[in-house]
């Protein structure tokens, strides 16, 4: 898929499919979001393309409320389920 394919629509699919297909949930659809956002830039940069679709596509971070501090020892992190 050419990069100059990539607009809008794209993003909104991708990001439909991360969470349909691969079932992953929000915080990590918007760390796929943020590498893809990443090459975007560079393809700005590099002058593939005029403008980054990210322009105008947003992503929000949820509060992961499941995740407690870091134990004493720092080493490990606690889940609760």
């Amino acid at each position: 898929m050419p990069i100059t394919a990539v607009d809008d629509n794209f993003l909104n699919q991708f990001d439909m499919h991360l969470k349909a297909v691969y079932g992953v949930h929000q915080n990590t659809a918007c760390n796929d979001h943020k590498h893809l956002k990443r090459v975007m830039n560079l393809a700005v940069s590099m002058r593939y393309i005029q403008k980054s679709p990210y322009y105008q596509f947003k992503t929000k971070l949820e509060h992961a409320s499941n995740v407690s501090s870091i134990n004493k020892s720092g080493a490990k992190r606690q889940y609760i389920y």
